[in-house]
């Protein structure tokens, strides 16, 4: 019985020795207690920026919040990234936008270990849009191609931008003149603004809201002035302060200064100090805007010429603005007409139904000086 006592105690014994059954459940117990004394990492918070990119974007995969450790201990995130719900191998929080593609859904999951443990993991997902590319530059030319300094002129676009994207597009014009900024806004200039012999440059720029394209420049010198042709004949009424025998007698009414007959009529009435005046009504609705205009000078002798005179313009023959001015003129003179014309030229930005020659002085200084006397006159607008 001794014996048996003996052997069981051994067993006893080598079972407290940790190799036996009992010996294995304290080093588990050991284990189990360690375990449960760490707790994995929180998940992070993960966010894409940008949150709607597009081809041209490099994706950043941020974390916020971060993830934090209920006992304190530091913690290391991991970073997988999938393209369309498939693994990539790139495990960087920064995705070059050389790796993506238009319409590809592109996701971020991060998650934290402490060493230990690996917490739940955060995500964050984005779709990548069509890059937005810009319009194709518009094609541009002066019309006229070849202006006067009294016509005006515009920059005209010949070929319309287009944008591959279907953007609603927008142009805006530039203008130099001689090289130096032209303070003229969209694409038109006025004469008003010009003189012969500059040279204009225009450009026009196509916007989608982003980019923006230049069109290549148009450039125009322009022209001295340019004129319609003689527009009296339009005149539905012509008048005059006074004429010599009239109205008994036609031989000097004031139709003949506008029925282009040069050799054998004029205008003619006494003279006694003036003023004296001869003019055209174009009608209602007919308004000219005049900025040219012709005379030839008295028939029959020197002393019945125009020296000083006004161009005048109405809009109801009562009221007057003066147009242009000449004093001291000595008009061309050939016996019974068939003399040149002497042209003038001014600015008038106006339209008016009256045009009337106001005569101050004649030449004078001569036998019959107190008559006076016009053989034609022809009125122009700016022409081209």
């Amino acid at each position: 019985m001794a014996l048996v006592s003996s052997v069981w105690l051994i067993g006893m014994g080598c079972g407290s020795a940790g190799v036996g059954p009992a010996g294995d459940t304290g080093l588990a117990t050991g284990d189990s207690a360690s375990a449960d004394a760490n707790h994995p990492p929180t998940a992070p918070g993960v966010v894409i920026s940008p949150d709607q990119p597009d081809e041209h974007d490099d994706l950043l995969c941020e974390l916020s919040p971060q993830a934090t450790d209920p006992d304190g201990d530091p913690v290391q995130h991991a970073y997988t990234w999938t393209r369309d719900d498939t693994a990539v191998a790139h495990t960087d929080p920064l995705l070059p936008a050389s790796e993506t593609a238009s319409d590809q859904v592109w996701a971020c999951e991060v998650s934290a270990s402490d060493g230990l443990q690996t917490g739940p993991a955060g995500r964050a997902q984005v779709t990548i849009a069509p890059a937005n590319r810009p319009p194709s530059a518009p094609t541009v030319a002066i019309e006229p191609a070849e202006p006067a300094s009294n016509q005006g002129f515009s920059c005209v676009v010949t070929t319309d931008a287009s944008d591959p994207d279907g953007d609603t597009l927008s142009y805006g014009w530039a203008w130099t003149r001689d090289g130096t900024v032209a303070d003229v806004d969209g694409p038109d200039v006025d004469p008003a603004d010009t003189v012969a012999g500059e040279t204009w440059t225009c450009t026009v720029t196509a916007s989608d809201g982003e980019f923006e394209v230049v069109s290549d420049p148009a450039q125009a010198v322009l022209g001295p002035n340019v004129y319609g042709p003689d527009v009296t004949h339009v005149a539905v009424d012509v008048f005059c302060s006074s004429c010599y025998a009239c109205p008994e007698e036609t031989w000097y009414v004031p139709e003949l200064a506008f029925d282009d007959d040069v050799a054998s009529s004029t205008w003619h009435t006494t003279w006694t100090g003036g003023p004296e005046w001869v003019g055209v009504d174009f009608g209602e609705g007919g308004e000219r805007r005049i900025t040219r205009y012709g005379l030839m000078g008295a028939s029959f002798h020197e002393g019945y010429r125009a020296v000083s005179w006004q161009l005048q313009g109405s809009s109801d023959q009562a009221s007057w603005t003066e147009l242009h001015a000449v004093t001291g003129a000595d008009l061309a003179y050939v016996m019974y007409g068939g003399e040149p014309f002497t042209y003038y030229e001014f600015t008038n930005q106006a339209s008016y139904r009256y045009y009337r020659l106001h005569v101050t002085e004649n030449a004078g200084g001569q036998p019959y000086a107190d008559e006076l006397g016009i053989v034609e006159i022809e009125m122009m607008e700016d022409g081209g």
